[in-house]
């Protein structure tokens, strides 16, 4: 609980860099206040490690929910230098990471854990069946990253496909796309997801053509 407020309070006055700057001169302090890049990476990286956590599948979950947003909401003040970061030290090490977490997870059935007690006997989680092994929960967070991911490089392509290592990070995000679709045969959600992040990824909005556009706008009289 403690995080995700640190996260929520960071990702509210991150941007205000005039406010940081007072405080910083407030307090006498030497150094340079960070940037708002440096803020947002530093956010980035906090909502990457929630997303990576090994313990608790509802932390990540939340966490997910929490990166994408922020960046399809927020992603327009990154620099494009920021988006190097973005791209390179939280995006692809996250589906890299979350890759190999489900393959290296086990495929038995989880023990529920004990709630507590009600008149001396124990009451147990209840865990769906589509979760109750640990390879489940972490393909559920292949989907999420499938979802997130490609949903913000699509979002912010614009600035992102005019940086100097875009083809290698758009190469590394196929892989990762294709991985997830052929490495779990009979997860059908995980293939679904990574049907749906491809579709995202290589199929472009329709533009009417220039001259369609203009006869539309002012038709000839007949």
């Amino acid at each position: 609980m403690g995080s995700e407020m640190c996260i929520r309070d960071s990702t509210m006055g991150v941007g205000d860099s005039a406010e940081a700057d007072e405080s910083y001169a407030e307090a006498g302090e030497r150094a340079a206040p960070p940037s708002a890049d440096e803020l947002w990476l530093c956010v980035l990286a906090e909502l990457q490690a929630q997303c990576e956590d090994a313990a608790r599948p509802e932390l990540r979950t939340c966490a997910y929910h929490t990166l994408e947003s922020v960046l399809m909401a927020h992603g327009g003040r990154l620099s494009p230098a920021a988006w190097d970061g973005a791209v390179w030290r939280v995006l692809l090490p996250l589906c890299a990471s979350v890759s190999r977490a489900a393959e290296l997870a086990s495929p038995d059935v989880l023990d529920a854990p004990e709630l507590g007690r009600v008149g001396g006997m124990p009451v147990h989680l209840q865990l769906h069946h589509t979760r109750d092994t640990a390879r489940k929960q972490w393909d559920e967070a292949r989907v999420l990253a499938l979802r997130a991911v490609t949903r913000v490089v699509r979002a912010h392509l614009g600035s992102i496909r005019t940086r100097p290592r875009f083809d290698v990070a758009w190469l590394h995000l196929l892989r990762f796309v294709e991985a997830s679709a052929l490495s779990t045969p009979g997860c059908v959600e995980v293939g679904d997801a990574a049907v749906g992040a491809l579709f995202q990824m290589l199929v472009l909005p329709p533009r009417k053509p220039a001259g369609v556009a203009a006869a539309v706008a002012a038709p000839t009289p007949v």
